[in-house]
């Protein structure tokens, strides 16, 4: 028989080694190691875990996700509303297997989100894929949709699903392709449905519509307005019938806020009278110069506005009822401008009217200056604008030339409540804060932000 023992005794201490102790030894340890991560991570509260898992990326928590293969416990918090509630998801085109696949992984795990963007593309949806899309989150509080061709089949489905539940719906609306093999009485049909889904929404509070709305139908159109009874604010910049809508909708309700047609001079006289009429306590409003100085005396309530460039000038009358001034009489537009909190002027190189905006403008709070020349405007607006801004944006143009940077130190004496200066590239573009008031004093301190 074969003695082992001196494979059992180390040499020199006289302890027992068995065979494959080191091995062993490392195991246990390792298992050891993971027992106590894993008892560490258990032993966490559900709120402290909740506010770990809200620093991961959405790629950690949606379906396949790291988190979700965990355990038990981390895939039923990563469905926690608190996670989604301010996430945002976005899926550039259904066409991409990767954007789509990452956006259904996503909305059939959240329960709920802050801002959903999806773009339709102008071909009709596959079955199984419009069937994954609406069984996901439709709990939105801002939905922005695209549709690339309304006449496509499943759009109407999609937008019924994601504005159901939403405060704020952006549509935007595009018709390409050719449609063939579609008779006149499909596209109405698929025309109706889109109105009515959109009406359907009993929490739509904002509705902004961009591109070619579908709006021809006199019925279809009759649909959209009776319904949206929540609704309180609407933006047709973009739209090319925008005019026809505002009239229809003002027509049975009242708005809080509103923004005209992005054009010059197309809306009708009539229905600026109408929502003139109609929408007395309007406390936002976004229009051209022109139709402007038509609204501006009969909204007493308005807080804030966006005034834009037209090639239409206001008449000699208005320019001098604003540099006048008033007492804030019904009619008279220098009386609702001293009640301003918020003004966006975008501008050309005519600074005459925007000069006498900012000259009737006395408790102002909040004001953003866009424009191609600002550079070069920049002093002689900040000299007009009222001592009570606090907030200040600028957009267009380069501004970093010296010329803004003087005008800017230059009006300082002059605004005194100013505690921030943002700027940038485009009036759309997210601002970078530019300058910050550290502590009270008369000169800003530069910030530098990444």
């Amino acid at each position: 028989m074969r003695d082992t023992g001196a494979e059992d005794v180390a040499a020199g201490d006289g302890d027992v080694v068995h065979p494959g102790a080191d091995k062993d030894r490392a195991q246990v340890e390792e298992d050891g190691a993971e027992e106590q991560h894993c008892s560490v991570a258990e032993a966490l509260p559900e709120e402290v875990l909740l506010q770990v898992l809200a620093l991961l990326p959405d790629e950690a928590l949606r379906r396949g996700g790291a988190v979700r293969n965990v355990c038990r416990r981390w895939r039923r918090l990563s469905g926690c509303p608190s996670l989604w509630r301010c996430r945002r998801v976005r899926c550039a085109s259904c066409a991409r297997a990767a954007d789509l696949d990452a956006f259904l992984g996503t909305v059939a795990v959240a329960p709920e989100l802050d801002e959903l963007e999806l773009i339709v593309g102008p071909d009709d949806l596959p079955a199984d894929t419009l069937d994954q899309i609406l069984q996901g989150c439709a709990r939105v509080r801002r939905a922005r949709l695209a549709l690339l061709d309304w006449r496509a089949g499943g759009a109407a489905a999609v937008v019924r699903h994601y504005s159901a539940f939403a405060e704020t719906l952006e549509l935007r609306v595009e018709q390409r392709g050719r449609r063939d093999g579609c008779l006149p009485g499909e596209y109405q049909r698929r025309l109706a449905d889109i109105h009515q889904a959109v009406a359907a929404s009993t929490t739509l509070r904002a509705l902004r519509v961009t591109g070619r709305f579908p709006s021809t139908s006199p019925l279809t159109l009759g649909d959209l307005v009776r319904g949206c009874p929540s609704l309180e604010e609407l933006d047709v910049e973009r739209a090319d019938n925008g005019a026809q809508l505002v009239a229809a909708i003002t027509a049975i309700r009242p708005l809080r806020g509103l923004v005209l047609p992005y054009r010059h001079a197309v809306v009708d006289k009539a229905v600026l009278d109408q929502v003139a009429a109609a929408c007395p306590g309007l406390r936002s409003l976004g229009t051209d110069y022109v139709d402007g100085a038509a609204l501006l005396g009969h909204l007493p309530e308005l807080r804030r506005l966006r005034l834009w460039f037209s090639y239409q000038r206001p008449d000699a009358g208005f320019l001098a009822a604003l540099r006048a001034g008033g007492r804030g009489r019904w009619g008279e537009p220098a009386g609702v401008l001293a009640r301003l909190e918020e003004l966006r002027l975008e501008m050309d190189d005519d600074l005459e009217l925007p000069l006498a905006v900012l000259g009737a403008c006395s408790q102002l709070r909040a004001l953003h200056l866009h424009g191609d020349w600002l550079p070069r405007q920049l002093a002689h607006l900040l000299r007009a604008a009222p001592a009570s801004v606090t907030r200040l944006r600028l957009s267009g143009g380069d501004l970093q030339q010296l010329d803004a940077e003087r005008a800017l130190r230059e009006a300082l004496p002059l605004l005194p409540a100013l505690r921030s200066v943002h700027a940038a590239r485009s009036a759309t573009a997210p601002p970078a804060l530019l300058w910050e008031r550290k502590r009270p004093a008369t000169l800003l301190e530069p910030c530098y932000v990444s």
